[in-house]
């Protein structure tokens, strides 16, 4: 049974994308998602790739804090659904380029 996860502070965002940026004292998980959208002037369509990001900024300790509590969520998870099947995926596109101030997990 699939449902829509709704809070009282919205409707829930579902990333299809998920960079992590960081650098010394911060760790920057930007989830994003793309959706397209067709836009009509007159008689012309233009399509157009909209993107929404919500960011989240952690500092290292709780970082691995919310690491250690998604990967206990996770099991608990496949012990009660079964286990998530993913596929490795090789990146095709090249890195961004990024300062040397910060590394970047994509």
């Amino acid at each position: 049974m699939k449902t829509n996860f709704e809070s009282k502070a919205g409707r829930s965002f579902k990333p299809d994308h998920f960079p992590i940026i960081f650098r010394e004292g911060q760790i920057v998980f930007d989830f994003k998602k793309s959706s397209p959208r067709i836009d009509k002037v007159g008689d012309q369509k233009t399509q157009t790739l909209v993107l929404e990001h919500n960011t989240v900024v952690m500092n290292p300790k709780k970082a691995k804090s919310f690491k250690r509590l998604l990967e206990r969520n996770i099991e608990k998870y496949e012990e009660k659904h079964g286990e998530i099947e993913i596929e490795d995926r090789q990146e095709t596109t090249e890195e961004p380029e990024i300062e040397d101030s910060q590394d970047y997990i994509g």
